[in-house]
């Protein structure tokens, strides 16, 4: 799920246990090689697996656009 700050996502939500937005995440995701160091920031879920939706928000975190 995505909240939004008016038009900017400012927070990605995957599989959520409870309602942060009616936003839903769909599409193709085009990265630049910033994604490479979010991604190594990672650490698994609580699903045992890592989240593309982690590593965007630690762009989102970072200024990143």
């Amino acid at each position: 799920m995505a909240v939004l700050d008016g038009e900017r996502v400012v927070r990605l939500v995957e599989k959520p246990k409870e309602f942060v937005s009616d936003i839903a995440l769909v599409g193709v995701y085009l990265f630049d090689d910033s994604i490479l160091e979010a991604c190594a920031s990672l650490v698994p879920s609580w699903r045992g697996e890592y989240e593309i939706t982690e590593a965007i928000q630690w762009l989102i975190d970072h200024g990143r656009r």
